[in-house]
């Protein structure tokens, strides 16, 4: 598990991207914890200077660590006087609530400082009795709440440079590590090119309750870059939810470290050894089994079928590859995903992997195939 410091957060606080990003970290946060509210709008990036509320947000579930029941408002900011902002924000928005209705809704401030007048500043606030329910967060409460989602610890440590722990990524930085290295990058779209009806199977699986699923490809990698783009593909409220509750893990420890978590989160297996899916699913949650084609599949899920003939020429031209090339490389790979990137990771500078060589090593005979566990 990735543990943070409070003042990591605060330091953080004090970098160009901070403003911007503290709306993806909060957005992030609440789909891991509330992976359905019926309303999620905060936008990030240039958007965070637009007028009007920071964030606004509708949950039906009862109140899940930060995240209030019901509707809330949220209002962020980075200074170094967290106080003064939370006054200025608070003032502004019980003066104009531009909509909200202040008597059944929250209100949220969160700053990712550390603020010592915290609880007395809510104390006082919610004396007020001019909000249903008055919260504050500060860089304690964020380490915490990063702590119980270790999908979205991940991509923060790897956002402020702090080593996570080994054997765990989460699902949209194990995508850009995969993606990446070829000329041009793999795109989404080619990882789906006729698997249309596979990625909507997919994706109805992840709104479901707790259960394992299986996807089988020609590796285990394209099976969870397949999980992947059929989440990068669609910016909708599913792809939203999977890439923040989704962590690939990549050992055993890892495993038997991340199942325990009370906080349900989906579990992508990308390692052979011997632990069962049941005592993750019991925890609430989601289990996806990455196989080869050398495992044989048990319970529910899927086989990836090849890539679509026509629909992969057009998903190759959309990267930039002219008509010709992509043609020429859907038939020399007999549009297979595994082998197609290896011609785009060679055409890049890479050495062709193990498996490709003409004389397989020692070690490599040596490997037999294993199934699911």
């Amino acid at each position: 598990m990735i543990a943070f410091d409070p003042r990591e957060i605060k330091n953080w606080a004090d970098t160009p991207d901070a403003p911007h990003t503290l709306p993806k970290l909060i957005r992030r946060l609440i789909l891991a914890t509330v992976p359905t509210p019926s309303l999620i709008d905060i936008p990030g990036g240039s958007s965070v200077w637009k007028p009007g509320w920071d964030g606004l947000l509708k949950v039906n579930e009862a109140a899940l660590l930060y995240v209030p029941s019901g509707a809330s408002a949220w209002e962020f900011g980075v200074g170094k006087n967290p106080q003064s902002k939370a006054n200025k924000d608070y003032r502004k928005r019980t003066e104009n609530s531009l909509g909200v209705d202040r008597k059944s809704s929250s209100f949220v401030f969160v700053t990712p400082r550390v603020w010592s007048g915290k609880r007395d500043w809510i104390r006082r606030r919610q004396e007020e009795n001019e909000w249903a329910t008055v919260h504050a967060y500060d860089a304690d409460d964020l380490a915490t709440w990063l702590e119980q989602m270790p999908s979205v610890a991940d991509w923060f440590a790897r956002l402020i440079g702090k080593f996570p722990d080994e054997g765990v990524v989460c699902l949209d930085d194990w995508w850009k590590n995969w993606a990446s290295g070829t000329r041009p990058n793999i795109l989404p779209e080619v990882v789906l090119a006729g698997r249309s009806e596979q990625s909507d199977l997919v994706r109805n699986w992840f709104t479901k309750p707790a259960n394992s699923f299986y996807v089988k490809g020609d590796a285990r990698d394209e099976a969870i870059a397949f999980i992947a783009a059929s989440a990068l593909n669609k910016p909708d409220s599913i792809s939203a939810a999977i890439l923040a509750k989704s962590i690939v893990v990549e050992s055993i420890d890892a495993w038997r470290s991340l199942e325990r978590s009370n906080y349900p989160m989906v579990l992508i297996r990308n390692f052979v050894g011997d632990v069962s899916s049941q005592s993750a699913v019991a925890k609430g949650h989601h289990v996806v089994a990455s196989l080869d084609s050398a495992q044989e599949p048990r319970g529910n899920g899927l086989k990836l079928p090849p890539l679509g003939r026509d629909e992969v020429v057009e998903a190759l031209k959309s990267m930039g590859l002219t008509e010709a090339r992509a043609r020429a490389l859907s038939r020399k790979a007999a549009r297979r995903l595994r082998v197609m990137r290896r011609f785009l990771l060679e055409e890049a500078g890479a050495p062709p992997p193990e498996w490709a060589s003409p004389t397989p090593s020692r070690s490599l005979i040596a490997l037999v195939p294993i199934g699911l566990v």
